[in-house]
């Protein structure tokens, strides 16, 4: 996302607002955005369109946002890429996933 956390949590900007600017175009031309588990459980990103002020863009198509993740390990219900409301998302897991941390996302349409 172009920040970096301290040591208590909060996050600084350490990219430009014209790289930022950058990333958001690169993702508007983009099927989908990818991240790791380990992204997801530390940074709790979005992964959606927003503009300059950072404000969420809302688009008839929207980059899918998948979460790769070997066992959904630790990984917060309440984080914001479950929210499909934004966009669709979709998680790729292997068999020893909590099947109830999958029936979970499955409720709230992730796929």
């Amino acid at each position: 996302d172009g920040r970096i956390a301290t040591d208590c949590g909060s996050s600084k900007w350490v990219t430009s607002r014209r790289a930022r600017s950058a990333v958001q175009a690169l993702r508007a031309g983009c099927d989908a955005i990818v991240v790791g588990g380990e992204t997801a459980r530390i940074d709790n990103p979005s992964l959606t369109l927003r503009d300059e002020n950072d404000s969420p863009i809302s688009r008839d198509v929207l980059p899918i946002r998948v979460v790769m993740s070997r066992d959904l390990r630790d990984m917060s219900l309440a984080a914001k890429i479950w929210d499909t409301s934004a966009a669709s998302t979709i998680v790729v897991t292997s068999t020893r996933a909590d099947p109830s941390v999958c029936t979970s996302l499955e409720h709230r349409g992730v796929e």
